[in-house]
């Protein structure tokens, strides 16, 4: 990854050059869960991310829980699509974020998942949570790179 910033430094200049839009902060994150409802993506999907900072430490906790206890509870969930968790193992930000077929769907997994994600909150001393709520598409956007 550290090998590769350069290329991804100048990636981000050259597609903001050509689209405009202006990257305000660049993180790293290490994916530690990675669902696909199925092989492709369909749009548009309905997101929730959630960011958060927690103890470093603390970390392999919250990911463990992720895992065990919130993804199943997902992949139950009716119009369920995808989930993908990661964090930074230096600053101790994470994010999950799950996407679901409609919005109503999306609302919906909330009440499922209240009790896990409250547990992933006090395992991992977390603090700082936002939640955020998007609709997501996919465009496909040719920028001239060089690698």
């Amino acid at each position: 990854m550290n090998k590769a910033e350069q290329t991804g430094v100048q990636a981000r200049t050259d597609s903001e050059k050509a689209t405009g839009i202006e990257v305000v902060d660049v993180d790293r994150f290490e994916i530690t869960a990675l669902e696909l409802a199925t092989p492709t993506a369909k749009v548009p999907s309905y997101t929730r991310v959630i960011t958060a900072y927690g103890n470093p430490k603390d970390l392999d906790k919250v990911t463990q829980l992720v895992r065990e206890q919130s993804l199943p509870k997902l992949r139950q969930q009716p119009g369920f699509r995808t989930f993908s968790a990661g964090v930074n193992r230096m600053t101790g930000r994470g994010f999950t974020a799950a996407s679901f077929a409609s919005a109503e769907e999306r609302e919906a997994s909330n009440a499922a998942l209240m009790a896990t994600r409250e547990r992933a909150t006090e395992a991992g001393h977390m603090y700082g949570i936002q939640i955020d709520l998007f609709e997501t598409v996919i465009a496909a956007i040719k920028v001239p790179t060089t690698a």
